[in-house]
């Protein structure tokens, strides 16, 4: 590789663990690569001539392990997370580390009980969607997917609207487990800052235990159970 150059490995798909992305760097520099999907995501990569010294393997894993050790610490720190009365709150992170999950995941609640469902994440995005299992898991899976094209080149990634859109013209109306016929309703994207909303209000009006989850990231998943 050399400066000024783009090199991307797109994103992953398919079944399992994708293949490595690998890169041959032909000429000294440094070199600095992001993910695109996560804001703040970034690395270096430092090349130096042949008769330059590197660090050794031994000190890159010293380093790499010092790395998962202060991101374990932020990680339990994060963890510890106390939103208001009737308020799930969707991720917490800060700087490269990030919590996939709902806070509280089970949250019990009267019926006829408003839920504030907000975001505080500054470099990730979720969604709030109920519905069966298998609806939802469906909209998981190709919450992105290419579009056909008869373009050469890369395909243009599209977003699956049952996912990316909220169910309902907002604000979203109050939930009694058969919305849209299966109980159905989501709220879209949030996100913290931007034209994308960071929160949104659900009524709920009759006891049952809902399960929903953000569509984005797979195992993401909280339920609200009404009572009488």
């Amino acid at each position: 590789m050399r400066r000024g150059t783009f090199l991307n490995s797109g994103l992953p798909g398919g079944e399992g663990p994708p293949k490595p992305f690998v890169v041959k760097f032909t000429k000294a520099g440094t070199f600095t690569f992001h993910c695109v999907v996560h804001p703040g995501m970034s690395g270096v990569v430092r090349v130096r001539p042949k008769h330059k010294r590197i660090p050794s393997v031994k000190k890159d894993l010293k380093a790499a392990a010092l790395q998962l050790k202060a991101g374990i610490l932020k990680a339990r720190a994060l963890a510890k997370v106390h939103p208001p009365a009737n308020t799930v709150q969707a991720g917490n992170d800060v700087g490269s580390v990030a919590w996939l999950r709902f806070f509280p995941n089970s949250l019990t609640i009267k019926s006829g009980t408003t839920v504030e469902f907000r975001i505080a994440s500054k470099r990730e995005v979720h969604t709030v969607t109920f519905g069966p299992p298998a609806y939802t898991e469906a909209i998981e899976k190709t919450f992105t997917a290419p579009l056909k094209s008869s373009n050469p080149g890369p395909p243009t990634i599209g977003v699956n609207p049952l996912g990316g859109y909220p169910s309902d013209p907002p604000p979203l109306p109050p939930f009694n487990g058969s919305n849209h016929g299966n109980g159905f309703e989501g709220s879209g994207v949030l996100s913290l800052g931007g034209p994308l909303p960071s929160s949104v209000k659900i009524k709920f009006t009759k006891p049952g235990t809902y399960s929903f989850e953000c569509v984005i990231h797979p195992n993401m998943d909280g339920k609200v159970i009404v009572t009488p």
